[in-house]
Order: C-alpha cells, then structure tokens, then sequence
C-alpha cells in the first residue's frame, strides 16, 4: 500500500504560482530501487499534486547495464558520474538541455548519492546541487520529501552482501531477480508513506551548497515517519521494551505513522538480527545528538548533516541511548580485540577484509561491525587502505 501526503504537496503549488520558477528539483530519500519508480508513479497517478513527471538523474551505473541502460534513457533519465574523478563535464549540458525544454522543468535526484543500504541517512553530495545554482540561470525550487517504507525489498540483498568481502556491482540479472520478486509478489513490505517538505528557492546567490544540502537532508529527516513495525523492530534489537520505544519517540517530537486500516494486517517482525538493526536505522538519526559529546562518529553516522551535542532528561530517551551505546560500543571492542591479535601474529597493517574474516563469528550485527571496522581503521592510520570491504550503501 502507497500512501501520499496530498496535504504536504500544497506548499508546492503555492510557491509555483507566485515564483517564475525555471525548475523544480524533487529531492526524495533513497533507501530501494523502487524510489524511482516511486516518484514517478505519483506524478501519474496524482496530477493534482502539481508534479510533472520528472527527469531522473540516475547513478552512470545503470548506464551501463545492458536493456536497463536504454529503459532509463526512454524514461527521461539522464547520467550523473560519481567516480571521484572531478567534475562531471556532462551534467550542466544535460540541466541546460532539460530545463530549455519545458518550464518548470521536473528533475528527480537523490543527493544522498546511492541507496542507503543501512536505511541511515548517508552525508549529501554536493556536485548536482553545485552545477544547478552555479551554473543554470533563473531560480529553481528544491522539492525535500521523504519515502518512508516499513519494510524493503531489497532488504535481503543487505544481508547477503555483509557476509562478503566483496560487493556484487550491479548487474542485468541482479535487477531482474529483484523486479521478478516484485511482479509475483513474492515480498510483503508492508506499507509506504511519501511526504514533502516546504520548497527551498535556490538560484545564482546560493552559495552555501554544502549547507544547502544539510538544509534539505533536514526537511528529509522532519518527514520520517515511524510505525509498530519499526518499534518492535527497534525494541527486539535493543533489549528495550516497545512502550519505551515508543515514549522516547513521543519525547523526541517523531511523527507517528498514520493509522493502519483495521483490516490491515501488521507486517511480521524482521527475524535477521541485521535486517531488524536496519528497520530501527530508519529513524535512529533522532537519537543522534545524544551520543554525539562521547561518541562522535557514531552520532555523526547515523545523522551526517547535524549532530550538535545535547543531553535529554527524557529517562525513556536515555534508556534508549544507553543500550545502543553499549551495543555500539561492544562492536567497538570486538574490532579492537581483532586488531591487537593480528598485531601480535604479525600483522599491523591488515587490510579490512582481512580483519573482517575474523569478525564473522562475533556476536555483534555485521552492520556495526563493519562501520566499527571502518573508523578503527581509518583513525588507526590515515594511509591505510580502504579496499574490498563490504559497503554500507549501493547503487
């Protein structure tokens, strides 16, 4: 079931009937492989929204995949390079090309760069916004909203991929199993719920591009929305029960999901330690800034855009917030304990396949682990290399 906050879109209209607007980018989160298809349905089946069927720009790697390559294209996608390598010399052609077309223009793009596979908010990339309000003239409207699942598709394939040392790329058969599932409705992932936020006018005299990011992975996270599932998820990973949850989430200012039908039955909860782990990420950022003055990485983990230290007298909110310190922190330990038996056998620079092979038997969840692994890695030596480890995002 796919619900839309109608009201939510209102702004929009609003904003587009009193600004000479020469595009408006739709800004969703990106958390599956249905987000595109996602965004594009609502334009169709809602055109009383206002939202034109947008323009998706899609990661170069679906560029290369064989029929998904050309699909994309007939479907109004165009390529974004995230190689690393500088500036996508391509990218102002294609905004100057799309947005000459038609006014306003409808662009989709999902400026947290790839889908995040642990439903935690990954830090914004900056080169789309950076080419929009440097270089395509007139002003343009930034359209936040948020895709909130209960459970995901593709969940499994996270699952999978934390048991290797090497990540699977993307591939024609890999999206056909994927798309398979979905048509023989082989998977039960409860309910979807998408909502905006006010629009955000950008143009030539935006010059904070990195601030504008966060400003809209900001509305992004105002929009989350929790369900039972997401609860219960949270309190069988955590040890804490659901009421406490629940009251953290009350103090906190979370927004509750909207009501499930009486005939709607409740989506079972994940048994996979790891796929639990992801469902409570899904809204963990809110607990960030009470982690953030003793545990920094973490806190900026799970919220990249803003994690200014506070402290809550909120004894639901600090319950919470002292269990996950400690399953955060025993993910730590472990990694430690790896490191220092590799050191006295010989190794003081592994690489972090190495470490994780030995990782595989511990108790903690792989996706601590594997974050845990990465910063002690990183702050151990800066010229370490990162290489074939298990990622916490994808395509």
């Amino acid at each position: 079931e796919i619900g839309v906050d109608v009201a939510s879109y209102a702004v929009l209209a609003r904003t587009l009937a009193s600004t000479d607007a020469a595009s408006v980018i739709l800004a969703p989160t990106h958390r599956s492989f249905y987000d595109f298809l996602i965004t594009s349905y609502i334009s169709f089946a809602l055109p009383e929204l206002g939202v034109g069927i947008p323009h998706i720009a899609a990661a170069s790697d679906f560029q290369h995949v064989p029929i998904i390559g050309i699909l994309a294209a007939w479907s109004n996608a165009f390529f974004l390079r995230r190689d690393g390598k500088g500036r996508d010399t391509t990218l102002q052609q294609d905004l100057s090309r799309i947005i000459s077309r038609s006014s306003p223009a409808f662009i989709e793009v999902f400026i947290e760069g790839k889908r995040s596979r642990s439903r935690a908010f990954l830090k914004p990339k900056t080169g789309f916004l950076r080419c929009l309000c440097e270089n395509i003239e007139g002003s343009h409207l930034v359209l936040p909203s948020t895709i909130n699942y209960e459970g995901l598709v593709d969940q499994m394939t996270l699952v999978e991929e934390t048991s290797r040392v090497a990540k699977r790329g993307m591939g024609l058969f890999r999206l056909s199993q994927w798309l398979r599932a979905v048509i023989l409705n082989k998977v039960d992932i409860g309910r979807v719920y998408i909502s905006a936020s006010p629009p955000i006018i950008v143009g030539a005299g935006t010059l904070d591009v990195r601030g504008l990011g966060n400003a809209i992975q900001e509305r992004q996270r105002s929009r989350t929305l929790v369900s039972e599932y997401h609860v219960e998820a949270a309190s069988s990973v955590l040890g804490v029960p659901s009421h406490v949850i629940r009251e953290s989430m009350q103090d906190l200012g979370m927004i509750p999901w909207p009501p499930r039908g009486a005939t709607e039955p409740l989506l079972a909860i994940p048994s996979c330690q790891n796929v639990a782990w992801t469902t409570f990420f899904h809204f963990a950022h809110i607990y960030a800034p009470y982690l953030a003055q003793t545990h920094q990485t973490w806190s900026e983990w799970l919220c990249p855009s803003s994690s200014k230290p506070k402290k809550s007298e909120s004894s639901s909110v600090n319950v919470v917030v002292s269990i996950l310190t400690q399953h955060l922190e025993a993910a730590d330990n472990e990694v430690v304990t790896v490191l220092k038996y590799l050191a006295a056998n010989g190794f003081d620079s592994p690489t972090e396949s190495h470490v994780f092979q030995y990782l595989s038997d511990v108790k903690s969840p792989a996706m601590l682990l594997l974050l845990a692994l990465k910063t002690k890695m990183v702050n151990r030596a800066g010229t370490i290399p990162l290489q074939n480890m298990p990622r916490l995002e994808d395509p």
